[in-house]
C-alpha cells in the first residue's frame, strides 16, 4: 500500500502545539490600569498650602477595584519649615466596580512646609493587584487671595416644582482676575444635610465641572441642565443617597481660583421634585 503525505497537516499540527503553549495571562494577575491621570490644576502637579488639590484618574480593572490609596510624603532629601502628610484609603463608590472615575480634592493645612513631596497613588484590585503611580508634587504659598465671581443669570423659581421627565436648568458665568481652578454645579437634597465645603461630585447629583483649564481662563460660562429621572449624571450612576426621590432640593453653584483658593459658593436655589 503506497503511503501519502501531508507536510501541510504537520505543520499545522506543529502551530497548534505552539499556540496552546501561549496561554494568556490569567485574569487574575492582570493588575488595575491607570487609562488617564491628573494632579493639580491642568495637570500641573502643583499644591497650595492652605487650600485643595485635584486628583482626578480613569481606572479599570479586570478584578473589581478593592480600594484606591493615596499618599503625600515629604522627601528625605528635602527639608521643611513643617511636617506634614497624608494617607487616605478610599473605597465607597470606588470598591466593587471594574472602571471608575476617581476625582478627589485633598485639603493641604496652610501650616504645612512648602517644596517638592512624593505623590503616590495605590489603585488595588480584589484578586491583590496592584498598580502604583508616583509623581513629584509641589506645595507651593498662596499668592492669589482675590476670589472667583459667581453669577448666575438664569436659574428655576424659588421652589419651582418639577416632575419625572423635566429638565432642571440653571445657567451662568464664573470670572476670576488671575484664572479659574474649579467650576461645579450640583443638586443636592436638603435632607442630606451636607455643608456647602463639602460638596463634591459623589455626594451630589452633578450637574457641570469645569477644571482641566489648560491655559489661564478668567472667565468661564456654565448652562448646566439634568432630567429628573436621569439614570446617570456626568460620572456615576445615580444610586444610593443621590437616588432621585420626591422631596426638596436645591441647585448650587461652587468655584475655585486657580491656586485652588477662595471657596465661594453661590446662594442656594430651591425647588421641589415630585418623584
Amino acid at each position: 500500500m503506497k503511503l501519502t503525505k501531508f507536510p501541510f497537516l504537520a505543520i499545522a499540527l506543529s502551530a497548534s502545539v505552539l499556540f496552546s503553549c501561549e496561554k494568556e495571562e490569567p485574569a487574575d494577575l492582570v493588575k488595575p490600569e491607570v487609562k488617564t491621570f491628573e494632579l493639580g490644576t491642568s495637570n500641573s502637579q502643583q499644591a497650595y498650602a492652605g487650600k485643595d488639590i485635584h486628583i482626578a484618574s480613569e481606572l479599570v480593572a479586570v478584578n473589581t477595584i478593592s480600594n484606591i490609596q493615596v499618599k503625600i510624603t515629604q522627601k528625605s532629601n528635602v527639608t521643611y519649615a513643617s511636617k506634614w502628610q497624608k494617607d487616605t484609603t478610599y473605597t465607597g463608590v470606588y470598591a466593587n466596580v471594574k472602571n471608575t472615575t476617581f476625582h478627589e480634592h485633598i485639603i493641604i493645612p496652610v501650616t504645612a512646609g512648602t517644596g517638592m513631596y512624593d505623590f503616590t497613588m495605590l489603585v488595588k484590585d480584589t484578586k491583590g493587584g496592584v498598580t502604583e503611580v508616583k509623581k513629584d508634587l509641589e506645595i507651593l504659598s498662596l499668592s492669589d487671595f482675590t476670589p472667583p465671581v459667581i453669577t448666575v443669570t438664569a436659574a428655576p423659581a424659588n421652589g419651582a416644582t418639577f416632575k419625572k421627565g423635566d429638565v432642571i436648568s440653571i445657567k451662568g458665568t464664573v470670572t476670576e482676575d488671575k484664572g479659574i481652578g474649579i467650576v461645579y454645579v450640583g443638586l443636592l437634597r436638603e435632607d442630606q444635610k451636607i455643608s456647602d465645603t463639602s460638596l463634591n461630585s459623589t455626594n451630589s447629583i452633578s450637574l457641570a465641572l469645569g477644571y482641566d483649564f489648560k491655559t489661564p481662563t478668567m472667565a468661564y460660562p456654565f448652562d448646566a441642565n439634568i432630567t429628573v429621572g436621569a439614570a446617570k449624571d456626568m460620572f456615576k450612576d445615580i444610586t444610593g443617597t443621590n437616588a432621585w426621590q420626591s422631596g426638596k432640593y436645591y441647585l448650587i453653584v461652587v468655584a475655585t481660583n486657580a491656586y485652588g483658593a477662595n471657596y465661594v459658593v453661590s446662594p442656594h436655589y430651591p425647588i421641589t421634585i415630585n418623584y
